[in-house]
């Protein structure tokens, strides 16, 4: 009697394989069992073997069951995996077929998310906090001059009284000479007009200054979302959550400014309807309209301006907050224009123009009004600059994740 060497099963003299296991026989010398008198078979000697050593004979389990994978719908192969993350089985990367509102999505860590990392050396770049210190300066050149004894009402109201001499004796004569009206009866009705507002504010002069310094606060505030900003990108750990607050201050504050700004415009357009429908029942109908239309003329590319620039203002915050909360998760669906710069670098012109006026005459200029004229276009125009350059790196990185086309 023989046994199979692999497996201890009993074979019969003439099998040329194991019918247990399927080994050849032939080269398996002929096992006997040490006692001829057990009848044990090989099987039972290894449980015994085990049994006697305190142990449990090896279980085999059975081999995994094969699962058919889940079928590939057609909009499968335009889904995105989430970043850091491979694709499901049966799935492809591509792009969503649909938006995805990244608005309102909690923020988690995005562990080296190359859009997050764009937002972060931008934001803590040597141009952003250049741009934010200078800002921080004008700020505080525009509180000493708030504060200053010669910034008064009196002293505001006979500048608009130069100035407006100015326009009259210049652009605005020839205007009035064409409707049949004397330059210097209207310039006398206007001297009186300041005389009598001079002789009212010198009780309000408490009250501008308090209203002075209301309207630096928005500058302020925003000052302070940018500092926030700054602080939340300098932290570059990789799996550290970008804060949002800088950027809802900055969007609260400018829609808060927006709608000043239009109730503004709104009280001027009224003012100016009043005042025509007065000067008419007065018999100066002519002067009432000429200077409705000089009103109209002057405040409506003002309101386009403002809701232009503020529509900038709120996109770029828009999609920064959608970057920080999807990363280069639907990155296609974001674009960045150059709206604002444009803007920004349009007011710097007019500022340096200004400013370059200003120089030509210095007699009576006080040094911080000069500094705060110096730094009033510079933080804007770094801004610019540090946006234009985070905008030409993300649309190098928002074609770079652009997906091969198949045909």
């Amino acid at each position: 009697m023989k046994y199979c060497i692999t497996c201890g099963y009993e074979l019969n003299g003439n099998d040329p394989f194991c019918p247990q296991c399927g080994a050849r026989a032939e080269a398996t010398p002929a096992q006997q069992p040490q006692n001829p008198a057990d009848t044990t078979t090989w099987q039972e000697s290894q449980v015994k073997m085990w049994n006697d050593a305190g142990g449990q004979p090896p279980t085999y389990q059975q081999p995994p069951t094969y699962q058919q994978p889940p079928p590939v719908s057609y909009y499968s192969s335009f889904q995105q995996p989430t970043f850091g993350q491979q694709p499901a089985f049966g799935q492809q990367p591509g792009y969503l077929d649909h938006p995805v509102n990244y608005e309102h999505v909690q923020p988690a860590s995005h562990h080296n998310d190359p859009a997050v990392n764009l937002v972060k050396r931008n934001g803590s770049s040597a141009l952003f906090i250049t741009g934010l210190i200078l800002l921080s300066l004008s700020l505080l050149f525009s509180i000493i001059t708030v504060v200053s004894p010669k910034n008064t009402l009196y002293n505001s109201i006979s500048d608009i009284e130069y100035q407006t001499m100015d326009l009259l004796d210049g652009s605005f004569s020839e205007l009035f000479e064409a409707i049949g009206e004397d330059i210097y009866t209207v310039k006398a009705e206007f001297r009186d007009m300041f005389s009598s507002l001079k002789d009212i504010v010198s009780e309000l002069e408490i009250a501008f200054k308090v209203s002075s310094f209301a309207a630096l606060l928005p500058g302020i505030l925003v000052c302070i979302g940018m500092w926030l900003i700054y602080v939340a990108c300098s932290n570059r750990r990789p799996d550290a959550v970008l804060n949002k607050t800088g950027f809802s201050i900055v969007k609260g504050v400018y829609i808060f400014q927006f709608i000043m700004q239009m109730f503004i415009i709104a009280v001027i357009l009224v003012v100016g309807i009043l005042l025509m429908v007065f000067l008419s029942s007065e018999g100066e109908s002519t002067v009432g309209i000429v200077i409705f239309f000089i009103v109209l003329i002057t405040i409506v590319p003002v309101a386009v301006i403002f809701i232009l620039y503020n529509t900038a203002v709120f996109k770029i915050i828009k999609n920064m907050k959608a970057i920080i909360n999807g990363g280069t998760n639907n990155i296609h669906m974001i674009k960045f224009n150059v709206v604002l710069p444009v803007f920004v670098f349009i007011g710097a012109g007019f500022s340096f123009i200004s400013l370059l006026a200003l120089l030509s005459n210095l007699d009576g200029v006080e040094p911080v009004s000069l500094l705060r004229s110096l730094l009033g276009f510079s933080p804007g125009i770094l801004f610019c600059i540090a946006y234009l350059q985070f905008r030409a790196q993300f649309n190098l990185l928002k074609n770079a994740q652009k997906p091969v086309q198949m045909y």
